[in-house]
Parts: structure tokens; C-alpha cells; sequence
């Protein structure tokens, strides 16, 4: 739930209430099932609204020159890493172009610590100076690795 909305004093009960949901669905899951779900748990006395309805898209193969080579990138940067699939709670222009079979991927070269994590999307976002230069450095090296043919 991302936002609540009811009544307009304290000392008198709402005729009404409304909240704003943000849902976002692991691959696999069925969106008329989660509809359907709500729909039980709201009632026959409540309405659901769907303002925004994404696109089911495939994940990205990692069977992929490309993905082979973020991983081999990243894991010599950062030997301990561990490179894999994920699903974040974020959204991206990802899914259009995996709906046409683009295998696309979300990469974070970047190092943050645990002071400048908690400012991810604030108005004080940041990055320390030297791991945005590393990070710069391991996206160079991918693209050079990826894309430059060798002689």
C-alpha cells in the first residue's frame, strides 16, 4: 500500500476509504490471479481500479555472449561477486524490449556503501567519487570486451 485516503477530521468515522496499491509481479505469476485475489479480499462493497497494467515480458536468457561477458567482467572486478537473475521492486524500459526478444540486463558496476545505500532515489543521492570511477572503468571494460573485435 503507497497511499491511504479517508475522512477529513479526526472525530468523525469516513463513509469512505481508499488505498493506493503499487504491485509488482515475480515472472510466472498470473495478473488476473492477483486481481482476482483482491477482488475477494476487498468485497462486493468495494471497487478495484487498475490505473496502470505493465507489459508480460520473458526474462532475459543467460545463455548470452553478452551476459557471459558481464559476468566474466564483473567477477574480475569483484572476485567474491556474485552474478545472477534477480526481480527488483524497481521497473525499467527492460521489459519492451524483452517483449521482442532483446535480451536485455540491469547492471550495477558501482560500489555503495551502507551510508550512501540508504540515499538511493532520495533528494541526497550520492556515490563516493572513487567507486563511480571504478564502476566507470568496469563498464568500459565490458563494452570494450563485448564490443571491439579482436585482431
Amino acid at each position: 500500500i503507497t497511499k491511504l485516503q479517508a475522512g477529513d477530521v479526526v472525530n468523525a468515522m469516513p463513509a469512505e476509504a481508499s488505498a493506493w496499491l503499487d504491485l509488482r509481479l515475480i515472472p510466472g505469476s498470473s495478473p488476473d490471479a492477483m486481481l482476482a485475489e483482491l477482488r475477494k479480499i476487498i468485497g462486493e462493497r468495494g471497487e478495484l481500479e487498475v490505473l496502470l497494467a505493465g507489459i508480460a515480458a520473458p526474462t532475459a536468457p543467460v545463455n548470452t555472449d553478452l551476459y557471459q561477458t558481464l559476468e566474466r567482467v564483473m567477477r574480475r572486478s569483484e572476485p567474491q561477486s556474485v552474478v545472477g537473475p534477480l526481480v527488483s521492486a524497481g521497473t525499467s524500459d527492460s521489459r519492451f524490449f524483452r517483449a521482442r526478444g532483446v535480451p536485455t540486463y540491469g547492471i550495477s558496476p558501482f560500489k555503495v556503501n551502507y551510508y550512501d545505500g540508504d540515499t538511493i532515489h532520495g533528494p541526497d543521492e550520492r556515490i563516493r567519487r572513487a567507486f563511480f570511477f571504478r564502476g566507470l572503468g568496469v563498464m568500459k571494460e565490458i563494452v570494450r570486451e563485448f564490443c571491439v573485435e579482436e585482431r
